[in-house]
């Protein structure tokens, strides 16, 4: 029986895939067209420098919600810069509300992530900061103006959030010397702007001289004595600074600072530069070095000044009174009379100006801020901002001393927390003074020593603790047995 194979031709037919309308390289390409017809239609509306800010502002929020301490250096930069005053295209972003938000919000959730504890009332700092913002609270149903008082109001709750994002950020030697550099170097950003438009011809006449200004508004009065008030930490950081290049730099923002100063034709400035100086010899290791270069640079800068600055600061030590000094002596009486008359709560927060300028205070009658701390709080607080403001003021020096006093038990000789110290110690005991001549109540830098001398504690605490396990495991090591309690 035989077998027959039966073989069919087999034909090989290539199958064709359906067209595919939506594919997802034609949804990316179709997403793209739009978003660039859209961001040209934005572009035609909107002004080109918004765009940027609103994008920028979206990619740093992305980064503060990932690093709150990158945030905290944004932040105090913005701060600084104002951003809204140098770009008033910016202003209606209100980029310092927008990145004080996001930090909050980023902090908080960092700090639950983590299982940490906010800090908050466990600090008797922060208790004494509560207490003065209820003497602004106080102070407003017997306001002169009570709208204007919320706003000042408002603006001291935000310097107090500030204050609490730097004491829960700023948690260790890393931070604290980033923290301190950001600042210095905004310090010297603000005298080499300031300088570089005055000699490009943006700067005030008054007083019958040209006067350098900040880019970012401030008059050359708050100019001078925010440079100054940066010099001690510029000073003391060249002391725990070990690099050479970095020690250059500090050399040259400190001489734009002390420049800048003084063509700010600003006399509470240059006395309160010579406090500063004055303090940091007295505090200084190095004290026949440090008065040798201090009198060289003092020396130097009174020989290349222009003569439209030497009768400025001559005028400092003459009996007579110009115009201008008469002025403030004028506000200072109807500061206190002001006082009389609401010796319990003041005329209200933020409304000096106000009062003075509606005549039931003086026969005058001007326009005229406090130009005295010390006659801005007894006019617009009362006896409630001196009892606050006081105590915060004589807590935040005792704390630093005694702080010193301890890193010296401890043997703790050469640490940037000692230095930090001394710069804050040095800057507030100056602007103590110099604000004889200003109204520098809601001055950041009062509330900014505030939080760093909690961080620089909290630091100390730190270290000390270590130091202490170290001298036990020491111990051991010697005796071969633990130490006893006791």
């Amino acid at each position: 029986m035989t077998s027959e194979s039966k073989t069919k031709d087999t034909h090989f037919v290539e199958a064709t895939a359906p067209t595919m309308i939506v594919t997802s390289r034609r949804i990316g390409i179709t997403l793209f067209v739009l978003l660039a017809l859209g961001t040209g239609i934005v572009a035609l509306l909107v002004e080109p420098i918004i765009i940027v800010g609103a994008l920028l502002a979206g990619l740093f929020a992305v980064l503060i919600m990932l690093y709150p301490y990158f945030g905290l250096l944004v932040y105090y930069m913005v701060l600084v810069v104002n951003p809204g005053v140098v770009w008033p295209q910016l202003a209606a972003l209100h980029a310092d509300t927008l990145l004080a938000g996001f930090l909050l919000v980023s902090l908080v959730i960092h700090k639950k992530l983590k299982g940490e504890k906010f800090i908050f009332l466990q600090e008797r700092m922060t208790l004494l900061l509560m207490l003065m913002a209820m003497a602004l609270a106080l102070s407003v149903p017997m306001s002169v103006w009570p709208s204007n008082s919320v706003k000042t109001l408002t603006d001291f709750l935000r310097t107090i959030m500030y204050y609490l994002l730097i004491v829960n950020i700023v948690t260790d030697e890393k931070r604290l010397k980033g923290f301190i550099w950001i600042f210095i170097l905004a310090s010297g950003y603000e005298a080499i702007s300031s300088a570089l438009a005055y000699f490009g011809g943006s700067f005030v006449f008054a007083q019958g001289i040209d006067r350098a200004e900040s880019l970012s508004g401030a008059d050359p009065n708050t100019l001078a004595v925010n440079l100054v008030l940066a010099i001690p930490f510029m000073v003391f950081a060249f002391v725990w600074t070990k690099n050479r290049f970095l020690r250059l730099v500090l050399i040259g923002l400190s001489a734009a600072a002390i420049f800048t100063v003084a063509i700010t034709g600003s006399r509470a400035g240059v006395i309160g530069l010579v406090l500063v100086l004055f303090f940091v010899w007295l505090l200084s290791p190095k004290r026949i070095l440090t008065a040798s270069v201090f009198l060289l640079v003092m020396a130097v800068g009174w020989v290349v000044l222009p003569p439209q600055y030497k009768t400025r600061y001559s005028s400092i030590f003459n009996s007579e009174v110009d115009p201008s000094t008469q002025g403030r002596f004028d506000a200072w009486k109807a500061g206190v009379n002001m006082f009389i008359a609401r010796p319990l709560t003041g005329i209200g927060v933020g409304n000096f100006a106000v009062a003075y300028a509606s005549g039931d205070y003086s026969d005058r009658g001007h326009w005229l801020k406090a130009h005295s701390l010390y006659v801005q709080l007894i006019a617009e607080l009362g006896m409630a901002g001196v009892l606050t403001f006081v105590p915060l003021i004589f807590y935040l020096m005792r704390r630093n001393f005694r702080l010193r006093t301890r890193l010296k038990e401890e043997r703790i000789t050469d640490d940037v927390v000692k230095w930090v110290s001394y710069a804050i110690t040095c800057s507030v005991g100056a602007l103590f003074f110099t604000s004889v001549f200003g109204h520098s109540l809601f001055r950041l830098h009062w509330y900014w020593c505030c939080g760093l001398t909690v961080v620089l504690w909290s630091l100390a605490d730190r270290q000390t603790k270590k130091n202490r396990q170290q001298d036990g495991k020491d111990l051991v090591r010697v005796s071969g047995t633990l130490p006893k309690r006791g």
